[in-house]
């Protein structure tokens, strides 16, 4: 053999060996996935959306369906221009515990209503469906429906701003029909299997929840109206107990989706983004080296695997899952070369837990209000409310404790809108303002009560004694239910 020809030999070889140096990686981590896709299915798992579907997302007959009564009631609403005259569940202007409604605000909230009196007596007849099966195009991408979930918050705000104008009326039976309203259109929620669904069930749990407790706070019920609040409060903890593993399932099929998917047009997908020379680099042909080195099907990979385990850990006690849930995010995120793939499973548990902490909270609160109708006083402590209350007094979900109970005196803080007179004038003097589009003050009473709260230790895992308690925000203090003594 020439020199020449070895030459060319030898070049030939180093070219074959940096090809199969540069691909090797690649077709390892796709032989990864086909590999953990064939074990899922091995297991009776889905992989693909129509398998999922197929198994978990069974349709049902038009006439059982819920969704077109929805989507009728829906297109009748009537948005509000005077946002910063309304109270919003949840933020600066709600009224709290027993207090009343700002005389301020009371007459844009029953404007409001009056002009959305259509689509609430609508909705009224979803009480007469069980399903909400929205259809999805479950071969290929399994779009959510954003704007629909958007509604449903919608829709659930109305509801707690007509239960706050009937407890205005002391309307109680209408203010009970309100509630258990509310809590059904919950129930058709929670039957969204996206992860962000689930998310936007557990805010609307908030929302009804509060509207429960503002509602025991200011008006009275008969021990059956209680008791059907009691076991519908039951009944939805275990509708969030039970979408968590199944919401996983499709998470881990949504993912196996960007397998067959050109990379280029995901978005979202910046690799390396955190590394100060690599930025310089034009993202196409980031893009590029990510897919091709293999660390996207690595990336795949690990994300598919950490949600596969997430479903693996039982919702019981946070405390006792916590490690798991943070040890697969963390090993997780360390094998990742790009920032899409996190399973974020703690802090998303985190927020099912605490839904679980307030429905249980509130039901131990109904058979603690049925106690005093009967009894005339209230129990000493939750163990006086089994059997003839509670089969047994509810467990903490995030200790594993009994839930605690606290009865006796306590100050409450309230903010209270006001109107800035002297601001008024001058924007009543101005040409470019009109007084009705002030913004009010706000200034924070604080008011000696008694009562009792039944509560959770929340995320820190310290009984704070309920002395951190705020109902809107659970992030490190006490998840509770507040009943006040309405003789005060």
């Amino acid at each position: 053999m020439q020199k020449k020809d070895l030459k060319y030999w030898i070049a030939g070889a180093v070219f074959v060996i940096i090809v199969i140096g540069a691909t090797f990686p690649y077709m390892i981590a796709k032989s990864r996935i086909n590999s953990l896709k064939d074990q899922l299915r091995k297991d009776g798992e889905p992989v693909t959306l129509r398998e999922y579907a197929a198994k978990y997302y069974k349709p049902v007959p038009d006439d059982k369906n819920g969704v077109a009564t929805f989507d009728d009631a829906y297109s009748l609403h009537v948005s509000y221009k005077n946002f910063n005259r309304l109270i919003i569940v949840g933020i600066a202007y709600d009224p709290l515990f027993d207090q009343k409604i700002s005389p301020l605000l009371l007459p844009y909230v029953n404007e409001f209503l009056k002009d959305n009196k259509e689509l609430l007596a609508k909705m009224e007849k979803l009480k007469e469906y069980d399903y909400f099966r929205p259809e999805y195009n479950w071969n290929e991408r399994a779009s959510i429906n954003f704007e629909r979930l958007n509604e449903f918050r919608s829709v659930e705000r109305l509801y707690a701003l007509k239960v706050e104008s009937l407890i205005q009326q002391n309307k109680s039976s209408q203010t009970n029909k309100t509630l258990l309203e509310m809590f059904h259109v919950n129930k058709l929620l929670s039957q969204n299997p996206f992860m962000v669904g689930q998310l936007t069930f557990f805010a609307c749990e908030t929302l009804a929840l509060d509207a429960l407790e503002r509602s025991m706070n200011s008006l009275s019920s008969t021990p059956a109206q209680l008791k059907k609040l009691q076991d519908i409060c039951a009944e939805h903890q275990k509708l969030a107990q039970e979408r968590w593993y199944d919401m996983w399932k499709l998470e881990a099929c949504i993912y196996l989706l960007f397998y067959n998917l050109d990379v280029a047009s995901v978005p979202g997908i910046a690799p390396y983004v955190s590394i100060e020379y690599i930025k310089e680099i034009p993202i196409k042909y980031r893009r590029f080296y990510y897919y091709y080195s293999g660390c996207f099907h690595n990336d795949l990979y690990n994300a598919v695997k950490a949600k596969r385990e997430i479903q693996g850990v039982p919702v019981d006690i946070f405390s006792k899952r916590k490690p798991e849930l943070e040890k697969i995010d963390t090993e997780c995120k360390k094998n990742q070369s790009g920032y899409l793939f996190c399973p974020v499973g703690s802090s998303t548990s985190s927020r099912m837990y605490r839904a679980i902490a307030r429905l249980r909270c509130a039901a131990t609160a109904c058979a603690v209000e049925r106690y005093r109708l009967k009894y005339g006083k209230l129990p000493k402590d939750l163990n006086a409310l089994v059997p003839e209350f509670m089969d047994k007094v509810p467990v903490d979900p995030f200790d594993g404790k009994p839930l605690r109970y606290f009865r006796g005196t306590f100050e409450l803080e309230y903010s209270e809108p006001f109107s800035d007179k002297k601001k008024e004038k001058e924007q009543e003097d101005s040409l470019f303002f009109a007084a009705e589009d002030n913004e009010f003050k706000i200034k924070t009473v604080t008011a000696k009560k008694s009562g009792y709260h039944v509560y959770s230790v929340g995320e820190n895992l310290t009984d704070d004694k309920i002395l951190k308690f705020d109902r809107h925000r659970y992030h490190n203090l006490d998840i509770g239910f507040l009943v006040i003594d309405k003789k005060q």
